[in-house]
């Protein structure tokens, strides 16, 4: 049930059924290489933040706030020891940010590196954008170099857990 969601909770969402599901074909060609290239099964993340809303950032958007029916085939995680006050930060940083353009040279970095296996030294921390893994990782500081975060690393972080929150029951 979405009450069962708390503001400051990651979503991170199975985009390869996503957009098989919604017969997106490019959208779901573009999961299936991010997905090959990370290892994860995991293609996008959004930050809830109340009252049925999400923050996220996505290819050809900006930093925006969206309603969470917009998304399906993804699974709570919980930062594990957050503090009230840590989620209130979490979810106020990323509405800091909101309009910030997509940080596609991150992606195009990590995407190079994992196909070549060497980094890739066009990858740099720009304040100004951001991709999806990118913004949540920054806001609860899980990572020194959050602009090389793919879901994987987030799916697998020490501080991170998969919340029994189904996404049967959030949806209802």
């Amino acid at each position: 049930m979405l009450d069962e969601l708390v503001a400051g909770d990651i979503l991170l969402v199975r985009g390869k059924d996503l957009h098989r599901k919604r017969r997106e074909r490019f959208r779901w060609l573009l999961s299936a290489a991010i997905s090959g290239l990370t290892g994860s099964e995991y293609t996008h993340a959004a930050l809830y933040i109340g009252h049925g809303l999400i923050i996220d950032v996505d290819v050809g958007r900006c930093v925006a706030v969206r309603n969470i029916d917009e998304l399906d085939c993804f699974d709570v995680f919980r930062v594990a020891g957050a503090t009230v006050t840590e989620r209130q930060l979490a979810v106020y940083f990323c509405t800091t940010q909101r309009l910030r353009k997509y940080d596609y040279g991150a992606v195009l970095s990590i995407g190079l590196e994992r196909l070549f296996g060497v980094p890739f030294s066009g990858s740099k921390d720009d304040p100004r954008r951001w991709f999806c893994f990118e913004l949540v990782a920054a806001a609860y500081k899980l990572s020194n170099t959050p602009w090389r975060t793919t879901g994987g690393d987030l799916e697998n972080h020490k501080r991170l857990g998969k919340s029994k929150c189904a996404l049967e029951e959030v949806l209802g």
